[in-house]
Parts: structure tokens; C-alpha cells; sequence
């Protein structure tokens, strides 16, 4: 089952994004990875992802910005939101697109079992 769902990473921070997608290829996953949300814009449309773990400071354009331009892409995409930024708060943008504050994880993450229960909650409401 989860060897199909293919998750982005959108995440400037090298070192997270590989060990994230690590992690996440060990769980069964596929995973694409992208260091700029324009670039991860552009893998949306290469196979077929089905989530996109983002994180709220990226060079180019914020998170948020770049989860409304995926969601006008392609509805269907579910979205984790992946900061560290602690008094980040869910505008009312991301609200009407159905993301709710459930679907923000604060980093560090010291329990990355919470990340594979939001993807698999995720992905199975799909």
C-alpha cells in the first residue's frame, strides 16, 4: 500500500531533507525531494505525488504560497506542513483549502512515528 504513494519533500535545509527522505524510503515510501518550492512545483507533475511535506522558509517563496500554487495544480494533494518556525500559525488561506493546525508538525521532531501516522492519515482519507 504505501509503496505507491509518492511523497515531495520541499525543504532547503539539506541535511533534513535527505535524512526525512531516508527515513520515509525505509517506511515503504517514494519519496522526491527539492531544496526551492519553484522547483518543487515543477515535480509535481513528474510521478504522480499524492503529499508534499513542506517547510514554511524556503529560498524562493514561503510554504504557504507554495501549497496554494500546488493546490491550484492539482486538488487532490494531500499537504504536511513541516516548520520550526514555533509561533507559526495556519492562515485562513490554507484553512479554505482544508488544511487544518493537525496538519503542522514542528521541527525538531522527536518522534518521527507522528510524521508516519499524519502521512498514513493522510493518504488513506485519499
Amino acid at each position: 500500500m504505501t509503496a505507491q504513494t509518492v511523497i515531495l519533500i520541499i525543504e532547503d535545509e539539506e541535511f533534513l531533507r535527505s535524512s526525512l527522505a531516508d527515513y520515509l524510503e525505509d517506511h515503504g515510501y517514494t519519496v522526491l525531494t527539492s531544496p526551492t518550492a519553484e522547483d518543487g512545483l515543477k515535480q509535481l507533475e513528474e510521478q504522480g505525488v499524492e503529499l508534499c511535506i513542506v517547510d514554511m522558509r524556503l529560498p524562493d517563496m514561503n510554504g504557504n504560497e507554495y501549497i496554494l500554487q500546488a493546490h491550484s495544480r492539482n486538488s487532490s494533494l494531500k499537504f504536511i506542513i513541516f516548520t520550526g518556525s514555533v509561533e507559526y500559525s495556519l492562515p485562513e488561506s490554507l484553512q479554505d483549502i482544508g488544511l487544518s493546525s493537525s496538519d503542522v508538525l514542528f521541527k525538531p521532531l522527536t518522534d518521527m512515528s507522528l510524521m508516519l501516522d499524519k502521512i498514513r492519515e493522510a493518504t488513506n482519507n485519499s
